[in-house]
């Protein structure tokens, strides 16, 4: 009885904590995708000193700003799936006149698409993409692109490609009346997330599993590693393996004697750990 006890706690032990590992890798590795929120200031140049900012794995929202002599912003963006793609953009600011245009690029720098936001309605691009690099640029409208020889392409209320001598962006620069960019934030979201898995923290109920999990795991590890030891002595297992001291040394060596079958005292019980060891023993002594 004690010994099939031992033996279910033990299983209960592995087990749980099989499962613990499972469903707490699960959880914590279930995480939604996350919202980049701009840096400082996002640099307007493709190929500057500072790189566009890259919005790293996991991403599905981007938050920017629009600060005072802000010419644009620039993002690199990764995807490790194909599909359509759709852009969305719009300012989150009340009472604010900013009005977000935006373009893509591939990562080459060359143009896919630009559109403008309108009065209530996002700026909305669709486009077919592949796995690779991709760059949105965003900033006040009239915002246009420049590519390195000078080409302009203005950004369009209606979602449009560049001129066809447009070659590699350059930068990004805002042609309002004055310089005077209108200030507020902008949201843009994407259909498909970026590349990765976000970093969030897990959830508490996901992390406490994990760590169950892991104690389990690890009891397995010392179950393994761990060389057998000497069981407690059993109330019905024969002292000495003697029958009033006539037993030799054949009976030590077949476990029998004379008198009938004995049992060898001090029989391993395999490679069970200290931890069971301990909670066998406590239920011994509770049913002894």
């Amino acid at each position: 009885m004690i010994r099939r006890l031992s033996a279910l706690a033990n299983h209960v032990l592995l087990c749980g904590g099989c499962i613990g590992a499972v469903l707490g890798l699960g959880l914590a590795g279930d995480a939604p995708a996350a919202q980049y929120t701009e840096v400082d200031n996002a640099t307007r140049f493709f190929g500057g000193v500072i790189a566009p900012q890259d919005v790293g794995p996991g991403i599905d929202a981007i938050r920017g700003f629009s600060t005072s002599g802000d010419q644009g912003d620039l993002y690199k963006l990764v995807f490790d799936i194909g599909g359509t793609l759709v852009i969305r953009t719009r300012e989150t600011t009340i009472g604010t006149s900013l009005v977000p245009a935006v373009f893509v690029f591939d990562a080459s720098g060359a143009g896919l698409g630009a559109d403008t936001a309108g009065v209530a309605v996002p700026a909305l691009i669709e486009l077919t993409i592949v796995p690779g690099i991709y760059y949105i640029g965003v900033g006040d409208f009239p915002l246009q692109a420049i590519d390195t020889d000078g080409t302009v392409w203005p950004a369009p209320f209606l979602q449009g490609g560049p001129p066809a001598d447009f070659g590699t962006l350059d930068r990004l620069d805002f042609t309002g009346a004055l310089g005077v960019v209108s200030l507020g934030n902008y949201r843009i979201e994407l259909s498909i997330p970026t590349a990765g898995v976000a970093l969030d923290v897990p959830e508490p109920a996901g992390l406490g599993l994990l760590v169950v999990g892991l104690v389990g795991l690890a009891a397995m590890g010392h179950r393994k590693a761990s060389p057998g030891l000497v069981s407690r002595p059993s109330r019905h297992v024969v002292r000495n393996q003697t029958w009033g001291g006539l037993a030799g040394p054949a009976s030590l060596a077949t476990g029998k004697s004379n008198r009938g079958e004995i049992k060898p005292e001090n029989k391993t019980r395999g490679d069970f750990g200290c931890a069971n060891e301990r909670f066998r023993n406590q239920i011994a002594e509770m049913l002894g």
